[in-house]
């Protein structure tokens, strides 16, 4: 719907780097105009600790970035348009930036590319979306990371914090705000009784900045719709969400994905 509104502009992450979170979050909030408003929408998982807000995103051992240049026209200076320049040329000149970057040997170091222009890719898949975006001839990312995966918490409150002072601001935070996950070995030092009072101390403490509304899907302490899918599925917890989805409010692929 949003991409419906002609001065919308949108800037979309598809499973973060939660080491890149921070600064993207940042930019976004900084390139906000005033007279203008933003919105965050964060669909995942979350938890709560202290009364602090943590989004939960994946982590690495080791990660470097890499903004890969077009292939230029000699004659002009510009980047060749598609379909003026030879796909052979244009993977040379891609491997030269990468091994420049990395050095030639990257892979037997134990590097991957983990992520092509934002989407998240596997051993057996940046090869084809490299050559895919490489295509285009025009600039994208690569992320390069080893090590094992490992989930880390970003705070909420912070990001939010990065909004003060600014345009208005709303953020949607479609998140679990459980004090306790046995699948990620996380136990914070609240019970679950105890989330909304910690939650309104930490506010006390911290007030959320006077230009911002967030919109949380449950209050603190509880998991959110999906929370549990294939693990303690509870249906009858949940029948609001399948009302929703049998009457066509809830479409999209991530609600196909959930269920």
């Amino acid at each position: 719907a949003f991409h419906q509104l002609p001065q919308a502009v949108i800037t979309s992450m598809v499973n973060p780097w939660k080491s890149k979170v921070p600064s993207i979050i940042r930019d976004f909030a900084a390139s906000v105009p005033q007279g203008d408003m933003s919105m965050l929408i964060f669909t995942g998982h979350g938890v709560q600790a202290a009364g602090e807000q943590y989004l939960v995103f994946e982590s690495r051992g080791g990660c470097e970035t890499l903004a890969v240049e077009p292939l230029l026209d000699p004659s002009t200076g510009r980047p060749f348009a598609p379909r003026e320049f030879r796909l052979r040329e244009r993977m040379q000149q891609i491997d030269a930036q990468i091994s420049e970057k990395m050095g030639a040997d990257w892979i037997s170091k134990g590097w991957t590319i983990s992520s092509v222009d934002g989407d998240l890719t596997g051993k057996q898949e940046y090869n084809h979306a490299v050559v895919e975006v490489g295509k285009a001839n025009r600039p994208f990312e690569l992320i390069f990371s080893r090590g094992e995966k490992t989930i880390d918490f970003v705070s909420y409150d912070e990001l939010r914090a990065l909004f003060a002072g600014g345009p208005p601001s709303v953020h949607f935070i479609d998140a679990c705000r459980v004090v306790h996950d046995d699948a990620l070995g996380f136990k914070s030092d609240e019970s679950a009784g105890d989330a909304v009072a910690a939650r309104e101390a930490k506010l006390e403490a911290a007030p959320v900045p006077d230009n911002v509304v967030s919109v949380f899907a449950v209050k603190p302490g509880k998991p959110a719709m999906h929370e549990g899918a294939g693990r303690n599925y509870n249906r009858a917890k949940m029948e609001l969400g399948h009302e929703m989805e049998a009457e066509g409010i809830l479409q999209s692929e991530y609600v196909r994905q959930i269920k």
